[in-house]
């Protein structure tokens, strides 16, 4: 049919009050672009009827006028836009069947009718993640409802994105715009649905699960919504809002590592990704039963340096900007992945007493927060059996049987709780977020406005054979509510840090991308997340630091400093994961200590960097931290020798801490890699610690943090990774032989070992945990389990091609003997032939020439 050129409300307004004039044109006599034919009047349920009383019509005349008929739904209007939340697909298909092929999948939502050869009414699509079966797009779509009918149909396909303009259809999922208005009560109340994907008719089931809420929004919201969708699809946006902030992820605990030997020499590490930024955590603790529960598994990313190369993303890498990408490995090898957009992330709450955490369920299993939400949904379910909601949502409502879900009972339709909507300018609910007015709107629009229930995050376990659990009445606070300003905003961070516990973030439970074929199925991992804003003094890992405003000293205080016998308070260590390279004790105080390597003009540093080789050294002054994180700073620039020459080396030193009991200097070293530049940086975290009178324990370790990927990038980082720590080493070996030349210096009891194995050293009520790298000497048979199975397939398979081509070399071989022996064997019986034949030959011409014999009787006439 052909497609409105105006809605049909405004065509109500341009009849109505008309009447009986006979200037007004009749519904035959409009021309383009007004011109609505017959048949489309009829297919919008438009019909010609007479107004009953010119009271109940609100003042129209007696007249045959174009009225639509009852409506089936009070929200098809102008006013009121549908908007799609489009949340996650579970274990989904990937269109080419290869064992290591994934999906780069996206989903295209559309409000057509049942018309054949019809355009959409409206259409909209998710943005494409890459290289993903279980992805988690969290969008809205809004659409309008002007143009909506009873037999408009709400479609979702679901495709894998390819080269070109070609897409893969994965699957589909539809539902009656009838059906889905009905479960809808009120403004921002969304039902969320978990519906299998079928084929492109509707009728065979495909695999994989589509998880997708629907809701009503008003006009005002759908705007700010749009606006709000744009922005955080801005790189420069999110930079300036979220700038500022720190995201903290904590991996709680493996599921379903089967695969795995628990024996197993190699390490799992957890490695977050934010845009280019790469920040690692080696996973402590041991394997039991094919599930892991690490200790203290947190890494912390500041998204101020992970965002500054966002400009200068491209193509498939600027659509991923905003995904916080959480992969487990073993040694090199990388087992699992998943992905969850920063947006659905909440922000920590700066003061008070935190809501109680965001937890999302795991394999269709809800988590309740207390006794008290259990109680609300009995109450609410008024008899109905508090069971887990296999559809996964968080918190549900009621939904009306439908003679659809009876026809396929594989179809589980789960309804989310309404939400009262919090707006932040509100005098419950102030401004205290620190995502602006542009991304604030990120916990409002998405989480009270529209999806007024906890973000689902299943895991996709698929039992849909289970009746819905049908609640009502679930109020939930906006997340936006949890960072209101509190009387802690004046505070020092280690009185936040006193009075607020580590974690009220949001929890998940993510069934993960398999990666290597070593694992049996795809793991879960359960993790919780939460942005947090860097408070002055507040390191990376989560320790609470002095800051230079409460320490009041210049760079010549610091280094002034005298050493006491017993201090008052022992140093309190931040906790820090990385590859412990020093540990000795030294014959002298902490202060004099500090003052021996990092005063200025220190004669022994200057030794260290002479016996290091590094040239054109220009070292700034120490001075104070703009930032306000440190007591002082300083910057180091010179050139470090290496294979392929000269290498320029930006470095920054920071005093963190300074006390009696001990001093703790953070050192970031960025060297500039031909050819590709700045692309990691070495954090290293340097502490002394007073251990009796005129003793100090010095300990350092480090760690790398990615500041670039690419193809270049990943080529370096085996050698990067590989030779930093030997650099490293090298370079504290100097110092410690420098100090051992004025003072004595002896190894601590506790220092790290020579089998690798990892190390955590009390630190006077601080953790400094150092992990050392497993020796890779040699090749042992648990290692060669841990290889990647396709590396193993792909080296059996170059064996089986060798093998093959000797094969064949030794048949070719044998092959060309034979054909020589024939050879031989015709070349002499055509000799002997030959030889036949000339003897042949020889006989006849001797025979030929012979003289003929006398006569006797003529011989003796002659005598006589």
């Amino acid at each position: 049919m052909p497609k409105l050129k105006i809605s049909s409300k405004t065509l109500f307004e341009k009849i109505k009050g008309r009447g009986n004039d006979p200037t007004y044109p009749s519904l035959e006599s409009f021309t383009e672009p007004d011109a609505v034919d017959r048949q489309s009047v009829s297919q919008l349920g438009i019909a010609r009827q007479q107004p009953q009383d010119s009271s109940q019509h609100h003042g129209l005349q007696r007249s045959f006028v174009l009225q639509r008929s009852p409506s089936f739904s009070p929200w098809i209007d102008g006013d009121f836009f549908l908007c799609v939340s489009v949340k996650e697909a579970i274990d989904l298909a990937p269109a080419v069947p290869v064992p290591t092929a994934t999906c780069d999948s996206f989903v295209r939502v559309t409000l057509q009718r049942p018309v054949p050869g019809a355009l959409p009414l409206e259409e909209a699509e998710t943005r494409v993640i890459s290289r993903n079966c279980f992805p988690m797009w969290q969008e809205c779509l809004p659409f309008p409802l002007d143009h909506v009918t009873e037999d408009t149909s709400l479609i979702l396909r679901v495709l894998d994105k390819d080269i070109g303009h070609f897409n893969s259809f994965l699957g589909t999922v539809s539902l009656s715009i009838k059906e889905a208005l009905a479960t809808i009560r009120k403004l921002d109340h969304e039902t969320l649905y978990r519906l299998p994907l079928l084929d492109r008719n509707n009728s065979a089931r495909k695999r994989g699960e589509l998880v997708f809420g629907v809701a009503v929004v008003a006009k005002q919201e759908y705007k700010e919504m749009r606006g709000f969708m744009f922005s955080i699809q801005d790189p420069d946006t999110v930079h300036d809002s979220l700038g500022d902030y720190c995201l903290h992820v904590k991996l709680h605990c493996l599921k379903e590592l089967s695969g795995i030997s628990p024996s197993s020499q190699t390490p799992l590490v957890m490695e977050v990704t934010v845009c280019s930024f790469v920040v690692r955590k080696q996973l402590d603790g041991q394997l039991v039963g094919g599930e892991l529960d690490p200790e203290g598994a947190e890494v912390v990313v500041p998204l101020g340096p992970a965002f500054q190369d966002g400009d200068t993303l491209k193509g498939k890498n600027r659509a991923q900007f905003g995904e916080v990408k959480v992969e487990i490995l073993a040694g090199r090898t990388r087992l699992a992945k998943t992905q969850v957009p920063i947006w659905d992330v909440p922000v920590r709450a700066e003061g008070g007493v935190p809501d109680t955490p965001l937890e999302t369920d795991s394999e269709g299993e809800m988590e309740r927060d207390s006794a008290d939400r259990r109680r609300l949904l009995r109450d609410s379910n008024s008899g109905v059996a508090d069971s887990p909601v296999q559809g996964g949502s968080q918190a549900s409502v009621s939904l009306p049987s439908s003679t659809r879900a009876k026809d396929k009972s594989a179809t589980v339709a789960c309804a989310a709780a309404t939400a009262t909507p919090h707006r932040p300018d509100s005098p419950e609910n102030p401004k205290g977020s620190a995502i602006g007015l542009g991304l604030g709107r990120v916990s409002e629009l998405m989480a009270a406005t529209v999806a007024g229930v906890r973000q689902h995050s299943d895991t996709g376990s698929t039992s849909s054979s289970r009746p819905p659990v049908l609640t009502d009445g679930l109020q939930m606070q906006s997340p936006s509510s949890k960072t209101a300003a509190g009387a802690a905003a004046g505070s020092t961070p280690s009185a936040q840090a006193a009075t607020r516990p580590d974690w009220d973030g949001k929890r998940y439970s993510r069934r993960m991308e398999r990666l290597d074929r070593c694992l049996n199925r795809a793991p879960v991992a359960v993790l919780s997340m939460q942005l947090v804003k860097a408070e002055p003094g507040e390191s990376y890992d989560g320790g609470v630091l002095a800051s230079a405003s409460a320490c009041n000293l210049g760079s010549g205080d610091v280094f002034d400093g005298a050493d006491v016998d017993n201090p008052e308070e022992p140093l309190v260590v931040p906790a820090f994961d990385g590859v412990q390279v020093a540990d000795f004790v030294v014959a002298l105080g902490p202060m004099a200590l500090l003052k021996t390597i990092y005063a200025e003009g220190a004669e022994l540093m200057q030794r260290v960097f002479n016996g290091e080789d590094l040239t054109d050294l220009k070292v700034e002054p120490w001075g104070s931290d703009p930032e306000g994180q440190a007591i002082c700073l300083r910057s180091l620039n010179y050139l470090k020798p290496s294979p392929v020459g000269p290498v320029a080396v930006q470095s920054q030193q920071k005093v963190m801490l300074r006390q009696g009991g001990g001093f703790v200097v953070h050192q970031y070293v960025t060297p500039n890699v031909p050819p590709v530049g700045q692309c990691v940086r070495i954090f290293v975290q340097i502490a002394g610690q007073h251990v009796g009178p005129n003793k100090t324990r010095f300990t350092a370790a480090f760690k790398l943090e990615w500041l670039k990927s690419g193809i270049m990038v990943n080529m370096l980082k085996s050698k990067i990774e590989d030779g930093t720590p030997k650099d490293t080493r090298k370079f504290f070996e100097t110092l410690k032989s420098e100090l051992a030349t004025k003072f004595s210096v002896t190894d601590s009891a506790t220092g790290a070992g020579g089998d690798g194995a990892a190390v955590k050293v009390a630190a006077g009520g601080g953790d400094l945990i150092a992990v050392n790298p497993t020796p890779t000497s040699s090749m042992s048979s648990a290692r060669l389990q841990q290889l990647p199975s396709s590396l193993l397939v792909i080296l059996a398979g170059v064996l089986g091609g060798l093998l093959l081509v000797l094969v064949l070399l030794v048949g070719t071989m044998r092959q060309v003997q034979i054909e020589q022996v024939r050879a031989l064997e015709h070349v002499s019986r055509a000799l002997v032939a030959l030889s036949q034949q000339l003897a042949t030959v020889a006989s006849t011409v001797a025979t030929v020439n012979a003289p003929p014999p006398v006569c006797g009787v003529v011989a003796a006439t002659a005598t006589q």
